[in-house]
């Protein structure tokens, strides 16, 4: 019997007989925490939890606007309708329940105005805006202006006024009166607009005509400035072949010089010759004379001038008094 009890009490059993205690606790508890997460997302979702704002709208006809209905600013829900009545004075008399977070947003300048969620059929609405030149501030409890309600009827009516107004006019542009129809009746505003198409053809082609001219003109103008170029060219070419020959025609001036000296020197030696000799050599140095002064003339012509001055200042003083091994022998 001993042996018995003592295996009994060494033997716990399966693992739930060891913890059904705690088993059954969490039984217990879980179905209580989701009840409670349940109940707390319901007061969450339905502002139970929310700090609210109450403020009243009064209107004359609210239009089977129901309650918990959805209040609108630029199109957000900020607040729900808590509350309908109708007022002895003859009014309909709307309590708003304004979330506190977002009551700073319509404080100042704001006026509630009725509309469907979907015109022109849906449940009815209260949609708030801003008027910026309204300088009203709205406190707690207070009565919020109202704007005229947006409903199918009163649009109807503002359709029917303006297509009276367009019919007006279309019976009026019919029959000629006013601006517009006197400028439809008109007979001569066709001739007009065909001389006006005229002379624009006209003018486009006088416009397309001095567009050519200006073209032939370019090309002109291009090939005179070829030509001017090769003009500037050869006249280079010109002036250089002219400042060679300048050049070479100072030392020449120079050899006449020292020739006619020569013969001066010869005529002075040879006295008493005959006198057809000594006509010879006078003629000869006549001749000499004349290509010097040819040469000089040349010389002081304002192409050459450059280039004798420079010649002028490449010679030496020697090489005027030196003796030129071309030079005749006395």
């Amino acid at each position: 019997m001993n042996e018995q009890t003592t295996r009994m009490k060494s033997d716990p059993g399966p693992v739930h007989y060891q913890y059904r205690t705690v088993v059954v606790g969490l039984f217990i508890l879980l179905p209580v925490l989701l009840i409670a997460l349940f109940v707390a997302y319901q007061l969450v979702q339905f502002g139970y939890l929310e700090r609210w704002v109450h403020i009243e709208v009064h209107f004359d006809e609210v239009y089977n606007l129901q309650q918990a209905a959805d209040v609108i600013y630029r199109g957000v829900s900020i607040g729900v309708v808590d509350r309908i009545t109708l007022d002895q004075a003859d009014f309909v008399k709307v309590r708003l329940k304004i979330r506190q977070k977002n009551f700073p947003l319509i404080q100042q300048g704001c006026s509630a105005q009725l509309v469907q969620k979907n015109f022109p059929i849906g449940d009815w609405q209260i949609r708030l805006t801003r008027d910026k030149n309204s300088t009203f501030v709205l406190s707690e409890n207070a009565v919020m202006p109202v704007r005229e309600p947006l409903t199918l009827d009163i649009l109807l009516v503002r359709l029917e006024t303006l297509l009276s107004a367009l019919t007006e006019i279309a019976t009026e542009m019919k029959t000629g009166q006013g601006i517009i129809g006197q400028l439809l009746s008109d007979q001569t505003i066709p001739a007009d607009i065909g001389t006006l198409r005229t002379q624009m053809k006209g003018l486009l082609g006088q416009v397309d005509l001095l567009l050519r001219k200006a073209d032939t003109t370019l090309g002109s103008t291009h090939n005179m400035v070829g030509h001017m170029d090769e003009f500037f060219r050869h006249g280079t070419d010109t002036v250089d072949y002219v400042e060679e020959i300048a050049r070479d025609a100072a030392p020449l001036i120079t050899k006449i010089d020292r020739l006619i000296d020569h013969f001066d020197q010869l005529t002075s030696d040879l006295q008493g010759l005959p006198p057809d000799l000594e006509e010879a050599i006078q003629g000869m140095k006549r001749d000499l004379t004349e290509a010097e002064i040819l040469l000089k003339a040349l010389q002081k012509h304002w192409l050459l001038r450059k280039a004798v001055q420079k010649t002028i200042e490449n010679d030496t003083p020697s090489n005027h008094h030196s003796q030129d091994p071309s030079d005749p022998p006395p």
